[in-house]
């Protein structure tokens, strides 16, 4: 554990070659998921989710959904503890990055969530929410605040456990879970999710270069 813990204080960065799968995942799905908002039109991929509904992803997505709340975070910092606890003072900082950022930019770009959007345009009746799913309301609906959470957290664990490819991936399917929930459960568009996702990665990446930058600080001046 001595000898982990050492070898992780010369972290390489964000171009260690074994984060390359990741990288390279979480583009391609970024990518993928802007073009898609570019080609479809908005709300149109909530009603094609929503005609694929079943009792299964239901209930899985609504626990994917809880997967970017507090409660991660604290699940996290027991993982750290373990691992490299020497990064866990990070997370709280992380957590109010994401809160701040997300309820700036939700005021400030004021878009409406999917329940008052297709309401006022007549189209909500058309739409079967899941059970026991309370629907958010209000033009708070750009960027998804649980999607950019996920994908810091994810990205920022990713970054700090043990670099193997199923590790990183496993965690950014984690996110991915998270960001698609949001849509199924009818809280936000496609749009929101995936610019919860860019601003969730770049906060997880700064933060760990954060990191980073106090280690190297500390063994300078050990």
């Amino acid at each position: 554990m001595r000898l982990f813990r050492h070898q992780r204080l010369a972290d390489p960065g964000l171009a260690d070659p074994r984060l390359k799968p990741f990288w390279a995942a979480a583009a391609l799905l970024w990518v993928a998921g802007l073009a898609a908002c570019i080609i479809i039109p908005v709300g149109e991929e909530l009603f094609w989710i929503n005609a694929h509904r079943s009792v299964g992803a239901d209930w899985f997505f609504s626990i994917a959904t809880r997967l970017g709340e507090e409660w991660a975070y604290v699940g996290l910092v027991v993982v750290l503890l373990l691992y490299r606890y020497r990064t866990v003072w990070a997370l709280p900082l992380l957590g109010i990055a994401v809160t701040m950022l997300a309820h700036g930019s939700k005021a400030w770009f004021g878009h409406d969530r999917p329940y008052p959007y297709f309401t006022k345009l007549g189209l909500w009746h058309e739409l079967k929410p899941v059970e026991g799913i309370e629907l958010l309301r209000g033009a708070n609906s750009f960027p998804s605040g649980h999607t950019m959470s996920a994908f810091a957290l994810y990205t920022f664990a990713a970054l700090n456990l043990p670099r193997k490819p199923w590790v990183s991936c496993s965690l950014l399917a984690v996110a991915v879970a998270t960001g698609l929930s949001r849509m199924y459960l009818l809280q936000h568009f496609l749009k929101d999710v995936v610019a919860g996702a860019a601003l969730g990665i770049a906060l997880g990446a700064l933060t760990h270069l954060l990191v980073i930058t106090v280690l190297k600080e500390k063994t300078a001046q050990a």
